[in-house]
């Protein structure tokens, strides 16, 4: 958020590649974390709701996996995005030169 309002105030990019590279992983993350969590607690609340007496005794045994998974499969599935894209200067909309990925 902090990288975006910078952008908006000076009209270029200042932080250099990394930081650029690392604030779109970042958002993509937890961008796809979130989509994933809110299917685990539907998916969740589904099971509770066709098998009542099992849910609570699964709820605790899977809740660690289930917690890996969400943040563990867009970890691996965007790294790729932060060795191969590239990062280039472009003029947008007539303004200053800023950094876009």
């Amino acid at each position: 958020m902090m990288n975006r309002t910078t952008l908006d105030l000076t009209n270029e990019w200042v932080f250099g590649d990394i930081i650029c590279k690392i604030s779109n992983y970042m958002q993509i993350l937890f961008g796809s974390s979130e989509i994933l969590l809110i299917c685990a607690l539907n998916l969740s609340k589904l099971h509770s709701i066709l098998f009542p007496l099992r849910a609570r005794t699964r709820c605790k045994r899977d809740g660690v996996k289930i917690a890996i998974a969400v943040w563990g499969i867009p970890f691996f599935r965007i790294i790729p995005s932060i060795i191969w894209l590239l990062s280039y200067v472009a003029k947008v909309r007539g303004l200053k030169k800023q950094r876009v990925i």
